[in-house]
């Protein structure tokens, strides 16, 4: 009984031991935040695309932040993460929206 039990352990040893992938590459990654702000009586939100380098920030206009999410699925950019945070005014909201792609090598 305690071989076959040996035996039993070992065997579910080997399987989980060879369950990793030794050949898998490292992805990385770039991250944008798209960060939108819809001006009082305003039709369009104003959006703000920092894609945490140097540069500045560009401002772009877009009905909505989906709007602006759906251009930016068009150049690779994913959704990862988002949260709103209040404006210097506490009338109004900032929408942040976390966006990555793959890094082009």
């Amino acid at each position: 009984m305690k071989k076959v039990l040996l035996l039993a352990v070992m065997a579910v040893f080997f399987v989980c031991a060879n369950a990793q992938n030794s050949d898998s590459k490292k992805i990385n990654y770039e991250y944008c935040e798209i960060i939108g702000n819809k001006p009082f009586m305003a039709s369009k939100m104003k959006i703000v695309v920092d894609y945490g380098n140097e540069t500045e920030p560009e401002s772009i206009n877009y009905k909505s932040m989906t709007a602006a999410l759906n251009s930016m699925a068009k150049s690779g950019w994913e959704l990862i993460q988002t949260y709103t945070a209040p404006a210097n005014n506490g009338n109004n909201m900032f929408y942040c929206w976390v966006l990555r792609r793959e890094m082009k090598k």
